[in-house]
């Protein structure tokens, strides 16, 4: 297979992975770093939940304006 073929197929599976992860509710944020989003409620505030390849769980959030700049470890989550 052509180089250029074999980037179109991986561009297509990649593009078809990220698809199909979004139609589960969860946002890549960035494919490099294995970085995604859940939507979560803390109370009544719509938050992030975030988890990063090489993460053994989901131990952390942030607003949805926050980004991955301002994540918390979940145990810091305050209330409304």
């Amino acid at each position: 297979m052509k180089l250029n073929q074999r980037r179109a197929v991986l561009a297509r599976q990649i593009s078809e992975g990220v698809r199909s992860i979004h139609e589960h509710g969860v946002l890549v944020k960035d494919l490099e770093q294995g970085l995604i989003d859940f939507y979560a409620l803390s109370g009544d505030r719509l938050i992030f939940l975030c988890w990063q390849l090489g993460e053994a769980e989901i131990a952390h959030w942030h607003t949805l304006e926050g980004g991955f700049a301002g994540r918390q470890p979940l145990h810091r989550i305050e209330p409304d």
